[in-house]
């Protein structure tokens, strides 16, 4: 055995023994190197604290069923792959701007608003905290937009794409927050990443403020956008 490769844990028999107050057999130094053989000290651990001439203690233990090897460690569960943690948010998202386009009420029965959204507003201010909207209001704004694509694109891990996201943080006034969104959009297509640039804009269509969904739309590698309603 190498002591630095070896570890040790106690059998059942062991703990039996060490439970028990009737006399064993064992002593003192059997049953300390035993306390000490938990599973995860290496016997080069163990005779560190103890001593190197427990050596030939420890194989005696082990021939009668007192100590055995301890087994593995089970392997950690590998995180899923990127392109499914981006497939999945994605696939999320997409559904709740399904149910945006569902519930937007339709531009001929609402009337033209006349002031700033709120969340807009919460944009140019720079605050990081936008209003709640009303449940009955479909969220067309800057900052609906800014929000799902950072958390949409934020997943990836191309440096390029990191510098993209984070240019979409740092912008302020609806028309850099725009540009900054186009820019990153424009990217995934330059990046050679069609399925998550048709799904980065199906995403996104509803969600823009409509001076800048044309030049949204213009870039949908199918060339048909998502129309308007």
């Amino acid at each position: 055995m190498q002591p630095e490769d070896v570890r040790l844990e106690k059998t059942e028999k062991a703990r039996g023994v060490l439970a028990s107050t009737r006399a064993s057999g064992l002593g003192a130094a059997e049953r300390r190197i035993l306390i000490l053989a938990d599973g995860r000290r290496s016997l080069a651990d163990i005779a560190a604290v103890l001593g190197t001439d427990i050596l030939p203690i420890v194989q005696g233990l082990v021939d009668q069923d007192y100590l055995a090897r301890a087994r593995p460690a089970p392997e950690p569960e590998a995180p899923p792959p990127r392109a499914e943690l981006i497939g999945e948010r994605l696939g999320h998202l997409l559904r709740g701007a399904s149910l945006i386009r569902q519930a937007r009420p339709r531009a001929d029965t609402v009337a033209p608003a006349t002031a700033p959204h709120a969340d807009d507003i919460a944009v140019l201010s720079g605050s990081s905290r936008a209003s709640p909207l009303p449940k009955d209001v479909a969220p067309r704004s800057i900052i609906s937009a800014k929000t799902h694509a950072v958390d949409l694109l934020g997943l990836h891990s191309d440096s390029r794409l990191v510098a993209a996201v984070e240019a979409i943080r740092q912008a302020r006034g609806e028309a850099d927050v725009a540009r900054a969104i186009l820019d990153a959009v424009a990217m995934l297509r330059d990046m050679g990443e069609p399925q998550l640039l048709s799904g980065a804009i199906a995403l996104l269509d509803p969600l823009m403020p409509e001076p800048w969904q044309a030049d949204l739309q213009a870039l949908d590698p199918a060339g048909a956008g998502h129309g308007t309603e």
